[in-house]
């Protein structure tokens, strides 16, 4: 039985950084490429969700002194 690969503290907190800005992009391509409001709406929500989401990650990142591999934004 070989053993498990565990993911570190920076290496999860990473992939849902990297899963979060995926679904803002395509939120934010929603948002530009549809002329329906509601559907606009809804994404707007969606998107400031992640964004909180994304922003307390980016908080939890530097807090496990993961690095500054993510300054960017």
């Amino acid at each position: 039985m070989e053993p498990a690969n565990a993911m570190s503290e920076c290496e999860f907190i990473i992939r849902t950084m990297n899963k979060l800005g995926s679904r803002m992009s395509v939120l934010r391509m929603t948002i530009a490429s549809t002329d329906d409001k509601e559907k606009q709406d809804l994404a707007s929500q969606q998107l400031d969700q992640y964004n909180s989401d994304y922003r307390l990650a980016k908080k939890q990142f530097s807090k496990a002194n993961c690095g500054d591999t993510r300054s960017r934004d």
